[in-house]
């Protein structure tokens, strides 16, 4: 049975409420599917409601960004829509063309972290390194570091800098293990600041052949 439903379409994505696009046309409602180290697209034509599909590859998005407009009436290429967060990546359509797509969805944070889970999936599989072999390397008192750049490190926390140590090198001194240590003056709070759109740049993966609308 697992096999079968291995083989299904969609089989492991993960499905979206259905949202706004600009693509392939402004303002078009979309159901948006993520999986498959892909993003999928269904939208709905001309008066028959056809149902169309359009798949892009996490490997052709250059970058993408997530922005959250602070006014609820957002509008996406002059079309009312009533959401706060857009998801937009650029998307190399053909050779020499790069095309940004807008969505507009409450769950775009969610569509974000799942577009960067499959892209350090691909970064694992380039440099070499399985999940298990990850998981085996982290010991007791270590933890993973992953660069920018794919590679990973481990660090370790060594034993001699343990609480116990540092509660009774303090004491040696005559001290109880909080008056040995100055904190600073709590800081006001301060109103939030906008904060830029994050751009994830994705350049350095190789192209494949996708198919869209």
């Amino acid at each position: 049975y697992l096999e079968l439903a291995r083989e299904l379409k969609y089989y492991g994505f993960l499905q979206f409420r259905s949202c706004f696009c600009d693509y392939p046309q402004p303002g078009s409602m979309v159901v948006v599917s993520v999986g498959n180290r892909e993003l999928n697209l269904r939208v709905r034509f001309g008066d028959n409601q056809e149902m169309k599909e359009g798949s892009f590859k996490v490997t052709r998005m250059r970058c993408w960004r997530i922005t959250t407009l602070h006014n609820k009436a957002a509008k996406l290429n002059d079309s009312p829509i009533t959401t706060s967060h857009q998801l937009s990546f650029e998307y190399l359509m053909s050779k020499d063309k790069l095309q940004w797509i807008t969505i507009a969805s409450e769950q775009a944070i969610l569509m974000s972290i799942c577009l960067q889970s499959m892209v350090d999936e691909l970064l694992l599989k380039k440099t070499g390194i399985k999940r298990k072999q990850l998981g085996n390397s982290v010991r007791k008192n270590s933890w993973s570091y992953m660069k920018r750049d794919g590679s990973s490190q481990l660090i370790s926390i060594s034993q001699s800098v343990s609480s116990d140590d540092i509660g009774s090198s303090v004491n040696t001194m005559g001290l109880s293990p909080l008056e040995g240590l100055a904190f600073p003056p709590l800081a006001r709070a301060q109103p939030l600041a906008y904060i830029p759109p994050l751009r994830i740049d994705l350049s350095f993966l190789a192209a494949q052949p996708s198919s869209v609308f």
